[in-house]
């Protein structure tokens, strides 16, 4: 079969129309190969996180090199407390504290922690299970608490209170960090502020 001028030009512009349709898919489907993505767009390879910026736009995650820990900076943008609550506990005959409510009521039943005083002695923080709390000296953190408990477990009651005074706590549902806000007063009130990550 031999094509005429017309039918070859024909032919030829379809070809092109063809080609020219594919390419544009594909320029659709991929429109460009931009190392940085924008915001609020995920590519392959990279978490994405919510910024909080008023917008709420979403941004890539932040990822530490191997072998390289994050800063607790990083650490404490990756792993923010479930809740921050100021507390006042009195001091009663039994004041009980539960951690992951931030519920204190004069009880005996079972707690994470016990506010009292022995007769003629100071106001303790106590654990009725025993070694699973912790003094912490520095990194005010989920795991700079969880590292202080478990690598300086504490098994006696705590009676030093004073002001600025961190103690960690590992519970079944979490880690805790109560601050000492303020040190007993005449009636044995204590104030805490209580940093709670649940698992």
């Amino acid at each position: 079969m031999v094509l005429k001028t017309g039918d070859k030009i024909a032919l030829w512009g379809l070809a092109t129309a063809v080609v020219t349709g594919l390419i544009s898919v594909a320029a659709w489907q991929y429109p460009h190969s931009d190392p940085k993505p924008a915001a609020g767009t995920q590519q392959p390879g990279g978490p994405i996180a919510i910024d909080r910026t008023p917008t709420g736009a979403l941004s890539e995650m932040p990822t530490a090199t191997a072998g390289e820990a994050p800063s607790s900076t990083d650490f404490a943008e990756t792993d923010p407390p479930t809740f921050v609550k100021d507390l006042v506990v009195p001091l009663t005959n039994y004041t009980s504290l539960s951690l992951s409510t931030a519920k204190i009521e004069e009880s005996r039943g079972a707690a994470d922690l016990y506010y009292d005083a022995p007769a003629g002695g100071k106001p303790r923080i106590r654990d009725g299970m025993g070694g699973r709390t912790s003094i912490l000296i520095e990194d005010p953190t989920r795991q700079g608490c969880q590292d202080a408990v478990d690598t300086r477990p504490n098994t006696k009651p705590i009676t030093s209170l004073k002001k600025a005074t961190r103690i960690c706590v590992t519970v079944y549902d979490g880690v805790a960090l109560l601050e000492v806000t303020s040190a007993p007063d005449a009636d044995g009130d204590l104030g805490l502020r209580l940093t709670y990550w649940e698992d």
